[in-house]
């Protein structure tokens, strides 16, 4: 979720559904992140920025900012909010006409998460998948991509940062093929570079240049420098926009790798609620 602004916007489309009465937004965040890694500057900047500051609450070499989100959508009686980590949430065993997911980078994780649900996705559910057009999400591009290709869910629209599907069949069986898919680097890069071609139609050149940069990044990992200068040769580095320019200056800042960084943020956190909070 995060600071919950995606989740406000389900709230209201589902207070103007005839239904709503019937139906339930889980949401689910630690709303809480370590000072070692790279969201903790981001929570105090985005707080600072809505005048919040006073909801975050230090714990140790933590922070936590499950009050905001609390206050922000106390008005909202179909949300409830779920203080743990996604991949330790257990469903209650609902229908899910819509599952929106505020992406995680690796496909580890992704695994994990998609494993509890999928069994509960109604036929025709969206599925939302928020930063996938973005420079660090290969795994999760290439994923997403190998499920429309094997005619898994259909593509629903793009619209930056986020992709959206259909379900058409997904089952557990399909996510645990990509596992065997991922063990292989060039049948995960052949499925970063077709994706661009599958939605070069559906996204704009903003979007594109995230896709690209995706591979620069992953077959920059991987030593596959080929692939690489490739990658960026078609989004025109180094005559490229500003954006493209930025993204790389950030890829090398991490040496193309995020992974450390982004586990740093769920080091020593101060707790693990699995109960529903209550407002």
């Amino acid at each position: 979720m995060f600071f919950g602004g995606s989740t406000e916007a389900l709230g209201k489309g589902l207070a103007l559904n005839k239904t709503s009465a019937q139906n339930k937004i889980f949401a689910v965040d630690t709303f809480c992140c370590s000072e070692s890694g790279g969201l903790y500057d981001i929570v105090f900047e985005r707080a600072t920025l809505v005048n919040a500051t006073q909801f975050l609450e230090k714990n140790g070499s933590a922070v936590d900012w499950y009050k905001y989100v609390q206050n922000n959508l106390k008005h909202f009686e179909n949300i409830e909010l779920l203080q743990q980590d996604s991949k330790s949430y257990e469903h209650d065993g609902s229908p899910v006409a819509i599952l929106h997911l505020d992406l995680p980078k690796f496909y580890s994780e992704m695994h994990v998460i998609l494993m509890k649900i999928v069994g509960f996705l109604k036929p025709g559910a969206f599925i939302v998948f928020q930063d996938f057009f973005y420079h660090w999400s290969a795994e999760i591009i290439a994923f997403i991509y190998f499920l429309i290709k094997n005619e898994k869910v259909a593509f629903q629209y793009a619209q930056d940062p986020t992709l959206a599907v259909k379900n058409i069949n997904l089952s557990r069986k399909d996510i645990e093929d990509f596992k065997l898919v991922l063990q292989s680097y060039e049948k995960t890069r052949d499925l970063l570079f077709e994706s661009i071609e599958f939605l070069n139609i559906h996204i704009q050149p903003r979007q594109k240049e995230d896709l690209y940069m995706a591979i620069v990044q992953y077959s920059t990992q991987h030593k596959d420098f080929a692939s690489s200068k490739k990658a960026i040769e078609l989004v025109g580095f180094p005559d490229a926009s500003d954006h493209v320019v930025k993204v790389h200056q950030e890829l090398a800042e991490y040496n193309f790798n995020l992974r450390q960084s982004y586990l740093n943020n769920f080091i020593d956190l101060p707790f693990e609620k699995s109960e529903k909070i209550a407002r």
